[in-house]
């Protein structure tokens, strides 16, 4: 009989995402905060007051659910690409230049966000530290980072095992 499962080295390694603590205190507080000020603001405000209702309680209803859309599921590991994987796309990262991927635990310490989302779902965008310069990050959990350096650029990756990743990357020409 023929199968219709997809053979794992056509699909690729896959790895979790999984959400550190910070991670999951920051969205709750975060979205409890923004979706209490919309409820509040649209149901407290007068009627008359429809611009202010408008202004504040639309974008903190839908700041949430827009910020989940761009949540970190997994991270999958192809020949050629690194797909970081969100809930309706995947960021595609080419590996043919990669040079070094190491399990850095410290490489998020004291990186100042630049442009990104600062916990809502994830921590992801463009950072700054002065071991690691500016890079891109696309992290749950901090404390399991994955650094992949190219001739131009840093990326940081936080998978549910960083060693077998590392392994994984570094075994996919083989």
């Amino acid at each position: 009989p023929h199968s219709m499962k997809t053979p794992t080295n056509l699909r690729g390694h896959q790895f979790a995402a999984p959400w550190s603590a910070a991670l999951i205190v920051i969205t709750i507080f975060g979205s409890l905060v923004l979706l209490g000020v919309g409820f509040l603001v649209g149901y407290l405000e007068p009627p008359r007051e429809v611009t202010i209702r408008w202004l504040v309680a639309v974008p903190c209803l839908l700041m949430p659910p827009w910020f989940a859309l761009f949540a970190i599921r997994g991270y999958q590991i192809e020949a050629r690409e690194l797909r970081v994987n969100r809930p309706l796309w995947s960021t595609r990262i080419p590996l043919d230049d990669l040079r070094e991927n190491i399990v850095d635990p410290e490489a998020m310490r004291r990186a100042l966000r630049l442009f990104g989302n600062g916990g809502l779902f994830a921590f992801t965008g463009w950072f700054r530290n002065r071991r690691l310069g500016t890079f891109r990050a696309f992290p749950t959990d901090p404390a399991r980072a994955v650094v992949l350096t190219f001739p131009h650029r840093r990326i940081v990756v936080t998978p549910r095992d960083p060693a077998a990743f590392v392994q994984a990357l570094e075994s996919r020409h083989g």
